[in-house]
């Protein structure tokens, strides 16, 4: 596998080369014995961490309600008819002890939920060790008139999440025949079938990517699955309907195989290609590829999970006295499928001449033509009853229905659609290298890609792409080549169109055909460009021991596209256009060394990065308000700066008094966040750095000795900010789920000096929360050193494997990610980890042969 960045390595490519060029070399036979090559491995990966969500305490979150209970902030969720706001266990028991006060069993169960932790039980009932398992074989060998490949691949994975799954078989040929000197014929094919499979497994999102109170069990005490009460109270649901609707309860562990969603598929790619050498420095090709695909996604709802049984109680109404719903019985089949043809076609030159003892010239030219359809449909069946494959189809649309969850009008959702995307794209290129003594080499490459995305004008289809390169062998040291080169690439995206663009829907009401607009027309798109300038230095010294490589880069994007927004007076919000440019520059640095080479060897290799791009024009105007650049809301540019930045409001500290988070309103401390969040201007902000950290790479060390080897390859980043969350007062009083950061609050005079976590306050201000949400003292660096994998391998002697038919012989056991890591913050929070289950290590073993 290369990577190639440079302007003159990535010409080939055109267009889609703009943001570098992935060359992966797939295997060929070059035995001239057949050879036989077996590899398996597998992996074992424990659950993942959940401790690591930083979610309130359970005896917190108890405080918390019987402070919030004796204030009677809960009062009004007794009020009908609708009940939309669930009410806890602990809630629950207050209202009884309220009833009942001398009941000394209810301060007991209120005592033994703070004992209570619910991500032991999502641990427990909804989460597995992951373990994979993967196979690979090969066949190849080669003669005079063939060499041929042969391979197949399977692999298996249950993941970390209970009831999910999925594997994959691959395979591949790879067959040359010289069917003369001067004719060869290869043929490569590579089919690939995957399948994966889940069910009801929320994850720690328990319900519509929300949080659960922490105190939540998910079993009972005789192990048996208890329900929890995320939408609605528990007593509105155990009367509502009188008991003739169906069972409203959410229960995640009983839910779990409610649930069956299977997503298949498969990809068939054929390439033939004809060479013919008609005199010896001119090689003719024709190579075309077939690509065929279809993914289909069944995601089957039975009739007893909870996404039928709830909406058919929202849609549940009494006709003539007797309860009856507009959605059918049974359960609701979402299938989503998609297909994929395309045909590929390329002519290429190839001409290599050794022009005299000093000279030599190589160069290629061709043209190239893609097309691509992409077709797709989903839909929904309502009354799907699996075993007898049959769906109910008069299924009442049109209608307005009285929910009987929250009393709006709505109709039965209709789910269904059709697409096709045809994509067809022309290119023309050469490239040729010209060397001397094979010292100088002087390259060039001219290219023009053309697409069917930017309207019907000829000139405006197409743009040229070019790239210059030298490369100068010095004769210095062990080596060192100097290398220089400038380019012009490109790039497009297929959300750009020149002309306008619709989409046809169904209009339920009238039954006539309608449109929506995608896109306005586009005169003026253009293709984006990127000009790279690269200057690199290959080295060797001290006998080989030490080499590497070093390359400075600047590049500079015009025509970027990107969504903006636009007068929404003109029925659209925004256009995808070209409206900004960027600049960047940076280097990268790789080392090899052979540090010791006896009984023990030891080799190093680095790479090292840095890179800094920046926002040159936005076309855009600037927003009046911080908020856009908070990256809140998506990417807004902003000129001068990168492209993902972190910005944060100024920071002065609690209040004394109150526990009040401070900011900066006309120049002065305040706490009116009204004023800091609609009057701070981003000039006023505090520009942390960069989210991408510019500065990154990895150092692996490997040590030989005899059959057994040893490495440790570690990661590094510099230089980049992540926002962390925190206890915010609001979205506690808006529900049940809060930080951690609870107990760290500031609850009395001189807290300030020891946290930097606000007061609770009960009024639920948001803009309060929004300052502090969105304020540098949140803002921490992502700096981090950590271990990516440790790998040790021992290897048979071939005269040991020689006299059971092994050519070779590799046993091997890996770490992978173990999550040993120097972390650069003074908070001590992983950035990769924030606020999110943190992976275990993976175990790997495996063995290798060939035969």
């Amino acid at each position: 596998m290369s990577i190639l960045k440079d302007a003159a390595s990535a010409s080939i490519w055109g267009a889609r080369a703009g943001n570098g060029v992935i060359v992966i070399k797939t295997k060929q036979g070059l035995s001239n014995k057949l050879k036989i090559d077996f590899k398996s491995d597998f992996a074992l990966q424990n659950k993942p961490d959940l401790n690591n969500l930083n979610w309130i305490g359970s005896a917190d979150m108890i405080q918390f309600e019987k402070l919030r209970f004796a204030q009677g902030a809960y009062d009004n969720l007794l009020n009908g008819p609708y009940y939309l706001t669930p009410i806890t266990p602990v809630v629950e028991l207050l209202f009884q002890k309220r009833n009942n006060p001398n009941d000394a069993t209810i301060d007991a169960q209120i005592e033994q939920m703070k004992s209570n932790d619910v991500r032991k039980d999502m641990a427990q009932y909804l989460y597995r060790p992951r373990f994979r398992q993967q196979y690979h074989v090969a066949i190849s060998g080669r003669s005079k008139q063939v060499s041929h490949m042969t391979s197949v691949g399977y692999f298996k994975e249950l993941s970390n999440l209970r009831g999910t799954a999925d594997d994959r078989l691959t395979i591949r040929t790879n067959n040359t025949f010289r069917l003369s000197p001067i004719i060869e014929l290869s043929h490569n094919l590579q089919y690939t079938h995957t399948r994966q499979q889940a069910n009801a497994n929320p994850g720690y999102l328990i319900m519509d990517n929300r949080e659960i109170y922490p105190y939540a069990s998910l079993v009972g005490v005789d192990g048996s699955p208890k329900n929890v009460y995320l939408n609605h109270p528990k007593a509105y649901l155990d009367t509502v309907g009188a008991g003739h609707l169906k069972d409203w309860s959410f229960n995640p562990v009983r839910d779990l195989n409610t649930v069956d969603n299977k997503v298949a598929g498969y990809n068939l790619t054929n390439n033939i290609a004809l060479a013919i050498k008609p005199i010896t420095d001119l090689s003719v090709s024709l190579r075309y590829q077939y690509q065929i695909g279809s993914n289909g996604n069944d995601n089957h709802y039975k009739g007893d999970s909870y996404l039928v049984r709830r909406l058919s109680n929202q849609y549940a109404y009494k006709k003539n006295g007797n309860w009856t719903s507009a959605i059918p019985e049974g359960g609701i089949l979402d299938f989503n499928e998609s297909t994929l043809q395309s045909h590929q076609g390329r002519l290429q030159l190839d001409y290599n001449k050794r022009i005299n003892t000093d000279m030599r010239l190589d160069a290629i030219a061709g043209y190239e033509i893609r097309s691509k359809i992409e077709r797709g449909k989903y839909g929904r069946y309502y009354g799907y009853v699996n075993d007898r494959m049959s769906v109910v189809r008069d299924v009442d649309y049109i209608t307005n229905f009285t929910l009987l969850s929250n009393g709006a009008l709505a109709k039965v959702p209709a789910v269904s659609g059709v697409n096709k995307r045809t994509d067809n794209f022309l290119s023309w290129f050469g490239n040729a290298v010209v060397s001397y003594k094979d010292r100088l080499f002087i390259s060039g490459s001219v290219r023009k890609d053309e697409a069917n995305l930017f309207g019907v004008e000829t000139n405006a289809k197409g743009t040229p792409f070019w790239s210059a390169g030298l490369r100068y062998e010095t004769g210095l040291l062990d080596r060192l080549a100097l290398r220089a080169s400038y380019g012009v690439n490109g790039n497009i995206s297929r959300m750009a169109t020149a002309m306008t663009t619709i989409q046809y829907i169904s209009y339920t009401i009238s039954g006539l055909p309608a449109a929506t607009l995608n896109s306005p027309p586009n005169k003026s798109l253009r293709w984006e460009k990127i000009n790279t300038a690269n200057f690199g230095a290959d080295f060797s010294v001290f006998k080989n021991r030490l080499s590497g490589s070093l390359d400075y880069y600047l590049k500079n994007g015009r025509d970027l596209l990107s969504q903006a927004p636009m007068d929404p007076t003109l029925g659209i919000t925004s256009f995808f256009g070209n409206v900004a440019s960027m600049d960047g520059h940076g280097w990268d640095l790789t080392l090899q060394s052979r540090n010791m080479e006896s009984a023990v060897t030891w080799n190093t290799f680095l790479n090292l990065s840095y890179t800094n791009s920046k926002v040159k024009k936005y076309l855009m105007p600037k927003s009046a308000s911080p908020f856009p650049y908070l990256g809140s809301s998506g990417i807004s540019p902003l000129e001068g700066k990168p492209l993902y930045a972190v910005f944060s409001y100024p920071w002065k500290g609690l209040d004394p008094t109150n526990g009040n988070p401070q900011g900066i309103a006309n120049g002065e401390v305040s706490e009116d966040y009204k004023s800091i969040l609609n009057n701070t201007r981003i000039e006023d902000m505090v520009y942390n750095g960069p989210m991408q950290s510019p500065w990154y790479g990895s150092l692996r060390n490997e040590w030989t000795y005899k059959d057994v080897g040893l490495s440790v390859n570690l990661s590094f980043k510099f230089g980049g900010f992540f926002r962390t969350t925190s206890f915010f007062s609001s979205t506690l009083l808006a529900g049940f789920s809060g930080h951690a950061d609870y107990a760290k609050r500031w609850q009395a005079s001189g807290d300030e000096q020891n946290t930097a976590v606000p007061s609770l306050d009960l009024t639920g201000n948001s803009d309060r929360d929004q300052f502090y949400k969105y304020s540098s003292v949140l803002v921490q660096k992502s700096d981090n050193i950590r271990i990516e994998d440790i790998l040790l391998y021992y290897s048979l002697l071939p005269e040991t494997t020689r006299r059971w038919g092994i050519q070779n012989a590799r046993f091997f056991a890996q770490v992978q990610s173990p999550n040993w890591a120097w972390i650069g913050n003074n908070m001590g929070i992983d950035p990769y980890f924030n606020n999110m289950p943190k992976s275990r290590p993976t175990y790997v073993f495996g063995i290798s042969f060939t035969f």
